[in-house]
């Protein structure tokens, strides 16, 4: 009987993925043909009025966006669509900008923008920087960083209590243009203690952090301080009682036993075999569990079964090199080929295993990209889909 209530759950998240897949199929192949996804993102900070100054450096203008430009709000608007999704027409999802917002342009074209909003009154006013985005075909120029930095010298002047924003774990070309500004990675518990409870969950929730799956919140206070990696023992217990809590209800749904014996050999699996794969390498790494979407998972584990917050092994620096994409993809591979081996040799455990590889194959789906898929596919297309073809047999067919 309860290989009959698995199965029937399994059958509920296939079922939900098919009708997933026939809403986005038009999209899908149109993803492929775009497989270098180039993402610049980062969600919001808070900000204020500020007066910007107009600056030109090696034919970029940067200046204040003209709100009363219909034209101008539209087209950054559909920049930042392809920065975030690859696809223009998307652009209706994103915010308008505000008065707190500026932009880069290359002659007439918007090339990157930078927008931010402040919370507070007087000397306790945050600066919360909302988005930062470069156009794709314009990476890897130098023009974001310019922009990154000349917002950052007028937000600086305007002496805010904190400038505050949150990143994606592995979008490294936002979060480092924070880093080398002097931001520090904290979890949301550390903002309590230095905004008071009112503020911190005001901020929590006008940033929408708690629907920003796999980010992580980052400050500034005075532009200075050092960064603290957590320890790795006590962020893998704390991932194991977090997403332990976002199955209750699943297993109270079922039969709790034996939801939770094949929760505890998945999870510790994969901390387990993503720790042997940072020992191909010679760097430093950290286990963390990122919390933001905290939320987002809630709402799909009440509502349609189980969505784990996003937790895994993070190297304490990072590069942009080959090698460094192949070291950040070793503990995602090791992880993905224990799934796949469990899903085939315990029949228990195999609805956990298959809802967890169909979310670690979506990595076209903005929450997905944290589980760790992404890290392969920037590194070994080629393995990706072969990890993928082996998910998917597990998943319908074994």
């Amino acid at each position: 009987m309860q290989d009959v209530r698995l199965s029937s759950l399994r059958d509920s998240y296939l079922h939900l993925l098919k009708s997933a897949v026939e809403i986005v199929r038009p999209l899908f192949y149109s993803f492929l043909e775009f497989c270098s996804i180039n993402l610049t993102l980062l969600k919001d900070l808070i900000g204020g009025v500020i007066t910007i100054r107009k600056e030109t450096t090696m034919n970029l203008t940067i200046r204040k966006v003209d709100l009363n430009n219909s034209k101008e709000v539209t087209e950054i608007r559909k920049v930042g669509s392809r920065a975030f999704f690859n696809f223009s027409f998307l652009w209706l999802f994103l915010p308008k900008p505000t008065a707190d917002s500026f932009i880069a342009l290359l002659g007439d074209e918007i090339v990157s923008a930078f927008l931010y909003k402040v919370y507070g009154k007087g000397d306790k006013q945050i600066a919360y920087i909302n988005y930062f985005f470069t156009d794709p075909k314009h990476h890897g120029k130098g023009y974001g960083k310019q922009l990154f930095s000349a917002g950052m010298e007028h937000i600086r002047a305007q002496n805010f209590m904190m400038l505050v924003s949150f990143v994606r774990d592995d979008n490294v070309g936002s979060w480092l243009n924070f880093v080398k500004n002097g931001f520090l990675r904290v979890p949301f518990t550390e903002l309590i203690p230095k905004l008071g409870f009112g503020r911190a969950f005001h901020l929590y929730a006008a940033s929408l952090f708690g629907f920003c799956f796999g980010h992580d919140f980052y400050i500034s206070e005075n532009g200075q301080g050092v960064q603290k990696e957590p320890n790795s023992f006590g962020q893998i217990v704390l991932s194991l009682l977090v997403n332990a809590a976002l199955l209750l209800p699943l297993a109270l749904t079922y039969e709790p036993l034996p939801i939770y014996s094949s929760f505890l050999a998945i999870f510790v699996g994969l901390a387990l075999f993503g720790y042997i794969g940072t020992r191909l390498s010679e760097r430093k790494w950290n286990f963390r569990l990122a919390d933001g979407g905290l939320l987002l998972c809630s709402i799909f584990s009440i509502t349609m079964g189980f969505m784990p917050m996003s937790a895994n092994w993070y190297p304490e620096r990072y590069e942009n090199t080959p090698q460094f994409r192949r070291d950040i993809a070793m503990p995602s591979i090791f992880s993905w080929v224990f799934l796949i081996a469990l899903g085939l040799a315990w029949s228990a455990a195999a609805p956990l295993v298959s809802v967890l590889l169909i979310f670690r194959c979506m990595i076209f789906a903005e929450p997905m990209k944290s589980y760790g898929g992404l890290r392969v596919y920037e590194w070994n297309k080629g393995l990706f889909w072969v990890l993928v073809a082996a998910s998917v047999w597990v998943a319908f067919i074994a």
